[in-house]
This record gives C-alpha cells, sequence and structure tokens, in this order.
C-alpha cells in the first residue's frame, strides 16, 4: 500500500511531552503522522514539534527549524499567525482550549537523507485556548541544517497532556 504503518503511540498523561524514537530511517524517504484525541490540561499552552537524532536513545535535534504557520478562528473572523526562526522546538497551534480534544495530520519530507533539509507541513484543528472558538492552523518548518533525523517529539508549552492521545507514523510508498 501507499500508507505504511510504522508505530503508534498513545499518551498516558501526566507529562509534557510524547516522544516518538527510532520512527525515521532509510526504508522510506517520507512519512504521513496523525495526531488524534490530544488535549492539554491548561488554556495558555501551545503544540510543539521538535526534531530527534540518535534512535531508541535519542536526543533533541539542534535549534535549527524555521518557518511558519497561518490559520482561521472562527467565531471571532480573525486570523491567526506565528513564526519561530532557528528554533529547537517549533509551534503547530496557538494556545489551545484546556481539556479539549484536538487533532492533527502533517507531512514529513526527507527526515532521514544527512545531505538534505528535513520539511514538515500540515494542518492542526482545535478550539484556541482565550475564546474557545474553533479555528485551524496550516504550519510549514524545514530544518536549516542537514542533521539525520530519526524521531520526534510533541511538547506542550506549559501544562501536561491528558492521556489517550493518539500518534501513528506512516511511512509513504516511495514512488
Amino acid at each position: 500500500g501507499l500508507f505504511n504503518k510504522i508505530t503508534s503511540v498513545t499518551g498516558s498523561g501526566s507529562t509534557t511531552t510524547l516522544t516518538v524514537d527510532n520512527c525515521f530511517g532509510s526504508t522510506y524517504r517520507n512519512y504521513f503522522i496523525t495526531v488524534e484525541k490530544i488535549s492539554i490540561s491548561n488554556s495558555s499552552s501551545k503544540l510543539n514539534w521538535r526534531f530527534r537524532t540518535g534512535g531508541s536513545s535519542g536526543s533533541n535535534a539542534g535549534a535549527n527549524m524555521g518557518g511558519a504557520s497561518q490559520g482561521w478562528l472562527g467565531g471571532s473572523n480573525s486570523e491567526m499567525t506565528q513564526q519561530k526562526v532557528n528554533g529547537g522546538a517549533v509551534p503547530l497551534t496557538n494556545n489551545v482550549y484546556a481539556d479539549d480534544d484536538f487533532a492533527l495530520q502533517m507531512w514529513v519530507f526527507n527526515p532521514y537523507a544527512s545531505n538534505e533539509r528535513s520539511i514538515i507541513s500540515g494542518r492542526a484543528v482545535y478550539r484556541e485556548g482565550s475564546t474557545s472558538y474553533v479555528g485551524f492552523n496550516d504550519f510549514g518548518f524545514l530544518s536549516i541544517s542537514t542533521e539525520t533525523h530519526t524521531g520526534f517529539k510533541l511538547q506542550s508549552t506549559s501544562s501536561q497532556f491528558n492521556s489517550g492521545g493518539r500518534i501513528t507514523v506512516y511511512g509513504i510508498t516511495n514512488p
């Protein structure tokens, strides 16, 4: 098939990070990731992404990501934007509403190739933390360096994840 499940991780709560190591390798060039039923226990927290290197005993990749997100907040008819330059962790959402499930889908391009830049792009749908209106962000970031990325970490910026969120990583059959 086109999508080949590599791993699925379910969060158990009581942590501010969800780490998926050893999901990127030489078998596939590109990946598709779904994050579903994830929630954070505080309305002032954002969801961040960070690449990892080194396999199963991995470590955080360098502070070399850059890009932006742009979205729309329903109810208030307003635009939401964010950017990051030379950051280790990059924002996938604006502030999310406490204890309310949200989801995202994303593409990861060439994370394992040591001679190419790793790229992520996708969309997150969630209730915004300060207004409770539903919104979405489209995001795109790239690694300014050419590290070999073997995994990633999702981070809450200020509070713990609730239990039950699921991250699934699929390898995309090479064209």
